[in-house]
């Protein structure tokens, strides 16, 4: 996949977490071990709503954030 992104008039609506679980589940189906994806460090927002996944910054260079989540260890 190369992007995903959620229109600003949907945004804090659940539209984006709704994708997230969509996708984190497709995923486990297919023994993915984890999702991986970057986002600019500038969107604080999108950082700050990655972060509640439970995705964590794994590398940084310059204005690139390198994340990794694995949605269902925790489960």
């Amino acid at each position: 996949m190369d992007d995903l992104y959620v229109d600003e008039d949907r945004r804090s609506q659940g539209a984006g977490a709704a994708l997230m679980e969509q996708l984190a589940q497709i995923a486990k189906e297919k023994d993915v071990t984890h999702l991986a994806w970057n986002a600019d460090a500038r969107n604080t927002r999108g950082l700050s709503f990655y972060h509640r996944l439970g995705a964590e910054i794994t590398e940084q260079h310059g204005n690139r954030c390198f994340l990794r989540w694995v949605p269902w260890s925790a489960t």
